[in-house]
């Protein structure tokens, strides 16, 4: 199941890439030198994040449970409009991304990091101009770990640490997305491995589904409307 999503995710992302590739040449050739240049930042309030993970330790497949996280996921986008609806964009990201496993019915692992980062991607805006498709690329930098043993219910064990060897420093992934009237459904997919490289016997990546409000100027003043 997981290699299908990720085969459609990336799939997606070729198709969106050439759409977007084609509103970017049409939008430079019509639109050149007709709208003023301008900075807007707006923010993503909610952010919660549906994470799915295929994880491999030694060649064996470990069964993951989907984990859902709320707290401390959030970010701004500095958008840059260039055009009338094509928007380059970057910013800034803080999130909580992590895997559950449960290698037996008595035992139960969980292991989360905080990173923080930044997207860089372009946004194409629809006519109304409250709504857009998106697809980039983002990277975070790691720096707080946090692993829980739990055995027959029981918390056993627990470590928290920052910048851990446990876990790869870099974090990267692709996306794409959409927003409507403010209301904003991302899919994330991890390239790189959940863990650190010197742990070359554990292997994992994520694939995230997030849901969040972007907030605006012109999305308020919808509102407002």
């Amino acid at each position: 199941m997981f290699k299908i999503i990720e085969m459609l995710l990336k799939r997606s992302l070729y198709l969106l890439y050439f759409l977007l590739s084609f509103f970017v040449s049409n939008a430079q050739k019509n639109e050149a030198n007709t709208s003023p240049k301008k900075v807007v930042l707006s923010g993503g309030i909610g952010g919660a994040m549906f994470q799915f993970s295929s994880v491999e330790f030694s060649g064996f497949k470990f069964k993951s449970i989907p984990r859902f996280s709320y707290f401390f996921n959030t970010g701004v986008d500095i958008n840059f409009h260039v055009f009338k609806q094509v928007t380059p964009f970057t910013g800034f990201q803080l999130r909580n991304i992590g895997i559950i496993l449960k290698p037996t019915d008595s035992i139960k692992t969980k292991e989360r990091i905080y990173t923080i980062g930044a997207p860089l991607g372009v946004k194409y805006y629809l006519k109304d101009k409250k709504s857009f498709v998106a697809a980039g690329a983002d990277i975070g930098l790691a720096f707080n770990y946090k692993y829980k043993l739990f055995y027959n219910g029981e918390k056993n064990y627990k470590e928290n640490e920052f910048f851990s060897n446990n876990t790869s420093l870099m974090q990267s992934s692709v996306f794409v997305g959409t927003s409507l009237k403010g209301v904003a459904v991302y899919l994330n997919y991890y390239l790189n491995n959940f863990y650190s490289n010197s742990l070359s016997s554990k292997k994992a990546n994520l694939l995230i589904v997030s849901l969040n409000f972007d907030i605006d100027k012109k999305t308020i003043q919808s509102k407002v409307k």
